[in-house]
């Protein structure tokens, strides 16, 4: 019986000193470049997503002034700034899909 354990033993400190630590290594360092990819892709789609909202009130301000004024070409001018708003979460959605599919694959 201790003889069967001590070459469990053996065989479990062969196998820890065949596995090389830089693999580990590498596949932390690729998981951590991806959240990096990811958190940099959701900066960018918040500041799309802002510039989406300024861009609309600003749109929404100068149009109610060409309303007063009666130089408006048609009455609703919020398609700019809706359309990159709803881009940018549509982006931020299909970003974070692709992240966890390459994360589960990692």
């Amino acid at each position: 019986m201790k003889n069967e354990e001590s070459n469990q033993q053996l065989q479990r400190k062969e196998t820890e000193q065949d596995t090389d630590l830089r693999v580990d290594l590498a596949v932390e360092s690729t998981e951590l470049a991806l959240e990096r990819t990811q958190l940099s892709w959701i900066r960018t789609t918040l500041a799309l997503y802002g510039s989406g909202i300024g861009l609309n009130k600003g749109i929404e301000a100068m149009h109610n002034a060409r309303i007063v004024s009666g130089n408006a070409l048609f009455e609703n001018a919020y398609v700019t700034g809706i359309t990159l708003s709803i881009a940018s979460t549509v982006l931020m959605v299909v970003n974070t899909w692709f992240y966890i599919h390459r994360l589960s694959s990692v």
